[in-house]
């Protein structure tokens, strides 16, 4: 698998590095001035306190004087929104059509860079528009300081005072209810050691409630800022670090709570947002430039790229099967760029969170592995030689990009014994990109974002066994400009390195069973997952459900592996969820087969001897008869009846039957056996048959 690893990087160094070297220094310079006479930039400038814009169009020309005369109209283009003009100006005729744009962060700033690369949007400010926040869920709490339990929430005498540290298991709630006057939640909460409740009492504030380690899953999610707050939906106001701790404490939690308490209707969950926790990211999205797709104010950074960058509802992120890979910026974390034969004067690297949605391969036997990929990368400064495109050495900071690819938009093959590699297609994925040029003597600057969608290929490699990933491969090549403005030489190779941090549960529920019924109900099943692996350990709890992966619970969700059930007669299938401490989930099946092949247990009811003196000698003072009889633990008998008879003594002996009675007329003398046949069938259709017989003794 290294060498697989070694290869793919040395073939991109040597790519970028041949790319860079065909062309001296000399050569370079003289491709430069020959470049059509017209290439320009497009900014769009928005005023953060008003919003109002305009667009200016920046030209450089390939004479001297020229040249840098649209230098100084560049720098005009560039100042401070506060000193530009309120209206649109026109400094040239030059036009760089927005047309594309590229994957990973750099690519998408080289498109900056240098003025006309395939951009789909160039804003003139950026604005943070989602925050990070942590969010823990479980059964369990604790009440870390001790609670007064209340027979009733909000009302009743007190029922319990626990002590300081007690654990307990959530058994219903939340339930809103003033406490004295002022607004408060409560759980009914059974805690350990404590005498059982009786049904509906037992409730505690949730303020005095924090989750425990058992069952406990937890998020860093990703949330959109709501309207209020969000510069892209009429929002004005800044959030402060306070807003924020109520925003993840309050209506993501919430919103989280009432997801998964949805989803687990047997189990109820409180979710947590703990303080200090909700921090805004400088980042922009797109897919947080739009409201919530179900109406609500919760919403979170798109993981997979839809036509129209939309954000994902909180289904999208929790219980579902996503590795998390951490590229920490190593040295080796690099993203080579070259815009003309010019490069930084150091090449940035890159950190950040690859997600990967989808199982972790191998699948079955001939079974594709697709998944797909959203990222959230940050890259270093980077400054570039003067002359290259400013009159003074640009720097570049805060470079970021997010961004997301089509659901299942990589297809990994096994190159190597569980090395899997993939290409992601130009056009499957969609990117904002964000920088900040400073502005010099001054603690501002412009702030830019590009949105758009890779054109070319990129390579995603995967090793779960080994908990490895790679992007890397080619960005950029040659960006074309509209009409005479010639062609852009932007050349961008990325190598970057990860360690898979989390990957979701491997389930294994077992082979499909086949159960013999013991009552006319069916039978008990024993459902095991304790096959189940997880390769970070970290299981929090298992789901079982009937019938369908949405189906009816059958118990509240544990971190016991097995469950047991009851199931009629016939075929059910079992659908297991295993669910990680991350929230990372995956699913197994196993089909329970509970069939009835036990016969009917048949009795003669007869005894083993009779003598002749036993028959009656005139039938009408009796007969003698016995009657046969059957049972089934599973259907019940829907047939008894005697199909023959036979006798030693055939001459002298004397039987008639009809249905499951057999009458003896004549016992035809000592030393005579009588035999008859019994047949049983039970509600299945299935039959059994039995042979009853008495010997004819002297008495």
């Amino acid at each position: 698998m290294q060498d697989a690893i070694t290869s793919i990087q040395n073939t991109t160094a040597v790519v970028a590095s041949r790319q860079r070297d065909a062309l001296s220094t000399g050569q370079r310079m003289q491709r430069r001035a020959a470049l059509q006479p017209h290439r320009a930039l497009i900014i769009r400038a928005t005023d953060h306190r008003s919003f109002s814009s305009m667009t200016m169009r920046c030209t450089k020309n390939d004479t001297t004087e020229a040249y840098r005369a649209q230098r100084a109209a560049l720098r005009r283009c560039l100042m401070p929104v506060d000193s530009a003009p309120a209206h649109p100006q026109r400094i040239s005729l030059g036009t760089c059509r927005a047309s594309g744009a590229v994957v990973v962060l750099l690519a998408a700033l080289t498109t900056f860079l240098m003025g006309c690369d395939k951009i789909i949007g160039l804003e003139r400010h950026a604005f943070p528009n989602f925050y990070t926040c942590d969010l823990s869920c479980s059964r369990r709490v604790t009440a870390e300081e001790g609670a007064t339990v209340f027979t009733l929430p909000g009302q009743g005498s007190v029922l319990d005072t626990v002590p300081k540290g007690s654990v307990g298991t959530i058994l219903d709630g939340p339930v809103d209810r003033d406490f004295n006057g002022t607004p408060a939640t409560w759980w009914q909460v059974q805690f350990d050691g404590r005498p059982p409740l009786q049904t509906g009492r037992g409730w505690v504030q949730q303020e005095l409630l924090t989750v425990a380690n058992e069952t406990l899953v937890s998020k860093e999610a990703k949330v959109c800022l709501p309207p209020q707050f969000n510069p892209y939906l009429g929002g004005s106001a800044d959030p402060t670090f306070s807003d924020l701790q109520a925003l993840c404490a309050g209506d993501a939690a919430v919103a989280a709570q009432a997801f998964v308490n949805e989803k687990l209707p047997l189990g109820r969950f409180l979710c947590q947002g703990p303080p200090g926790t909700a921090i805004l990211n400088e980042h922009d999205d797109a897919s947080c430039r739009v409201p919530c797709p179900d109406g609500s104010d919760v919403c979170l950074v798109a993981g997979s790229d839809p036509p129209d960058p939309t954000p994902d509802l909180l289904s999208a992120a929790l219980f579902q099967p996503i590795s998390v890979c951490e590229v920490t910026g190593r040295e080796t974390d690099l993203v080579e760029i070259s815009v003309n034969g010019h490069e930084p004067k150091t090449q940035p690297t890159a950190q950040g969170v690859l997600e990967i949605r989808g199982r972790p391969c191998p699948r079955l036997p001939g079974e594709e592995c697709r998944v797909g990929m959203s990222y959230r990368l940050t890259g270093d400064d980077m400054e570039f030689d003067s002359g290259s495109v400013f009159a003074s050495d640009p720097k570049f900071v805060d470079l970021s990009l997010t961004g997301a690819t089509e659901p299942d938009a990589i297809n990994l093959g096994e190159l190597l014994p569980n090395f899997y590699l993939g290409e992601v297609p130009a056009g499957t994925a969609f990117s904002s990109a964000k920088v900040r040029r400073p502005i010099i003597f001054t603690q501002l600057g412009i702030t830019y974002v590009v949105d758009g969608r890779n054109t070319k290929g990129l390579a995603l490699a995967m090793n779960w066994t080994t908990k490895a990933c790679r992007v890397g491969g080619q960005l950029v090549g040659a960006a074309v400009g509209d009409g005479d403005e010639g062609t852009l030489d932007a050349q961008v190779d990325v190598a970057l390195d990860g360690v898979i941090v989390n990957q979701p549960p491997w389930p294994n529920v077992g082979p499909d069973q086949t159960v013999e019924c013991t009552s006319p109900a069916g039978a008990d099943v024993t459902l095991d997952a304790s096959g189940s692996i997880d390769a970070d350990n970290n299981i929090s709890f298992y789901v079982w459900r009937r019938g369908s992966a949405t189906g009816s619970l059958l118990t509240a969700p544990s971190s016991n592996p097995v469950a047991q059930t009851s199931q009629a007669l016939g075929e059910e299938t079992y659908y297991l969820q295993v669910v990680d401490s991350r929230f990372a989930a995956d699913d197994d099946a196993v089909k329970v087969n509970v069939v009835d092949t036990t016969s009917p247990t048949i009795s003669c009811n007869a005894p083993a001897t009779i003598t002749p003196s036993d028959v009656p000698e005139n039938p009408k003072r009796g007969t003698l008869s016995y009657k046969a009889t059957a049972t089934d633990v599973c259907s019940g008998v829907s047939q008894v009846k005697i199909t023959g008879f036979t006798c030693t003594k055939p001459a002298s002996c004397k039987v008639t039957f009809a249905g499951d009675t057999i009458t003896i007329l004549d016992s035809g003398g000592i030393g005579d056996t009588i035999s008859w046949t019994v047949s049983a069938q039970d509600g299945t259709g299935k039959a059994g048959q039995k042979t009853c017989q008495v010997n004819v003794i002297k008495k």
